[in-house]
C-alpha cells in the first residue's frame, strides 16, 4: 500500500504542476521559455524563481538515484546466477553494494530496454502464474502494463532523436548477447573464461568487492529459497570428499 500511495500521490502531484503550467503561460511563452518552470516561477513567485533551478536538480538527483538503484541491481542480479560476466556481480562487503554495475547504468537507452524486457518477464510470470515466492509484492497489473508502455516509449523516442548514441548502444548490447549465447550454448571458451577471470579479479581489487554467486545469497539469507526454487546444495567439494573419506575408513 505505501509503494501504491506514493506512486499515485506522486502522479497527481506531476499532473498538478502541468496543469498550473498551462493555467498559467501561454502556448507561445511555453515555446519562447527555455524552462518552463522558471518562467512559471517567475511569473507566479517574483524573486523565488532563482530558486528554481536548485529545486529543479534536488528532483533530478533523487531521479537518478532511483535509477542507479533499478538497474544496478537488475545486473547485479544477472551476474549472480551466471548469466553475465562475473566482475558483474561483485559486492562491496562494507554496503553491500555492486559498485561495477553501478557505473553501468548510464547507458539510459539500452537501461530502458532491459526495463522492457523486465516487465515483460513479470507480466509473463503474472498471466501464466508461474510459482513465485510466497513473499513476492503483486500489483494490480495495470501498473506492470503502464510502466512498460512509459519504458518502451523511453526507448523508441531517443532512437528517434539522437539514432547514433542509441546505435551504440544497442551495439554494446548485443555484443554481449552474443557473448551470453556463446557461453550459453558452447562449450567454455578458454579466452572467453580468461578475460572474465581477469576482469574479476581486477575489478575487486579496484572497487574493494568480492563476487557474490546465487548459492551464496541463499546461504546467506540474501534470497529466500521456496519450493518453487531450485534448492541450492551449499555442501563444498572438499566437505564432500571429507564425507566419502569418513564413510570409507568407518566401513
Amino acid at each position: 500500500m505505501a509503494v501504491i500511495s506514493g506512486l499515485f500521490l506522486c502522479i497527481v502531484i506531476y499532473v498538478l504542476a502541468n496543469i498550473a503550467y498551462f493555467a498559467i503561460l501561454s502556448p507561445a511563452e511555453m515555446l519562447a521559455s527555455e524552462a518552463v518552470a522558471t518562467t512559471f516561477t517567475q511569473k507566479t513567485l517574483g524573486d523565488f524563481s532563482y530558486a528554481m533551478p536548485a529545486i529543479v536538480g534536488v528532483l533530478m538527483t533523487g531521479t537518478i538515484n532511483s535509477d542507479v538503484f533499478m538497474f544496478s541491481r537488475f545486473m547485479f542480479a544477472g551476474a549472480r546466477r551466471g548469466d553475465m560476466p562475473t566482475a558483474w556481480a561483485l559486492m562491496n562487503e562494507e554496503n553491500e553494494s555492486p559498485r561495477v554495475t553501478v557505473l553501468l547504468h548510464y547507458m539510459i537507452v539500452c537501461g530502458m530496454l532491459q526495463q522492457c524486457f523486465v516487465v515483460s518477464a513479470l507480466l509473463y510470470i503474472r498471466i501464466r502464474k508461474v510459482p513465485v515466492h510466497k513473499d513476492a509484492i503483486r500489483f494490480p497489473l495495470i501498473v506492470p502494463i503502464t510502466l512498460l508502455i512509459i519504458s518502451a516509449a523511453l526507448v523508441i523516442i531517443p532512437c528517434w532523436n539522437d539514432w547514433v548514441a542509441a546505435v551504440v548502444g544497442f551495439g554494446v548490447a548485443l555484443f554481449w548477447l552474443c557473448v551470453y549465447f556463446i557461453r550459453e550454448w558452447t562449450f567454455p571458451l578458454k579466452p572467453v573464461v580468461y578475460i572474465n577471470d581477469v576482469t574479476t579479479k581486477f575489478c575487486q581489487r579496484l572497487f574493494w568487492c568480492q563476487v557474490v554467486t546465487y548459492e551464496e545469497a541463499v546461504k546467506n539469507e540474501h534470497l529466500k529459497s521456496d519450493h518453487d526454487i531450485k534448492k541450492v546444495d551449499n555442501t563444498t567439494e572438499e566437505q564432500r570428499a571429507n564425507t566419502v573419506d569418513t564413510l570409507s575408513t568407518e566401513s
